[in-house]
């Protein structure tokens, strides 16, 4: 199934994967894996994400070391120090930049397109995907995220500096422009 959506919709694609395990507990998801190179989260995605770590739910997040576009890349890092504080593990790919947009979950779910996990993918772009179900390539995309944690580097703790608390606080504000 081949997915041209704009708005919302973007957000009701990616909603099998977040936010719809979290409404009832008779979802049994055993992880769910996010490649992305802007993470700009809001408070419903933030706490979705939390809640399901919380469920017992394995998240894992893949996010470039070396950014395209460094104050995107300052909010991005802003979110890390609260995903990690709930259990999440968030990694960056060490060896270059990975623009790869891909959400992963339990070998039955893929979206891989062009949604960024980012306000302005999730509400403002029209942004395509293919969402994939039940399909053999799912286990090649589980190999490639298993291949790609071995190069990532993992973030157990993340302190900011100063100066990029402040930064990325006020670049949240404005964090809808990027």
């Amino acid at each position: 199934m081949f997915l041209n959506f704009k708005g919302n919709l973007t957000l009701s694609a990616i909603t099998p994967f977040i936010l719809v395990p979290l409404s009832k507990n008779k979802y049994s998801y055993k992880y769910l894996y996010i490649m992305t190179p802007y993470l700009i989260l809001s408070e419903s995605l933030l706490d979705a994400l939390i809640r399901a770590k919380k469920r017992g739910v394995d998240v894992r997040i893949i996010l470039p070391h070396i950014p395209d576009k460094p104050l995107v890349h300052c909010v991005s890092r802003s979110y890390y120090k609260i995903l990690i504080a709930n259990g999440i593990r968030c990694y960056e790919f060490i060896d270059g930049f990975v623009h790869s947009k891909v959400f992963l979950h339990d070998d039955i779910r893929a979206i891989v397109g062009t949604a960024n996990f980012d306000y302005r993918s999730l509400y403002l772009h029209y942004e395509d995907g293919l969402y994939i179900y039940k399909d053999k390539c799912i286990k090649d995309i589980k190999k490639d995220f298993d291949t790609l944690f071995d190069r990532c580097k993992e973030y157990s703790y993340y302190k900011e500096i100063l100066y990029q608390r402040f930064l990325g606080s006020i670049l949240k504000v404005f964090a809808p422009q990027f």
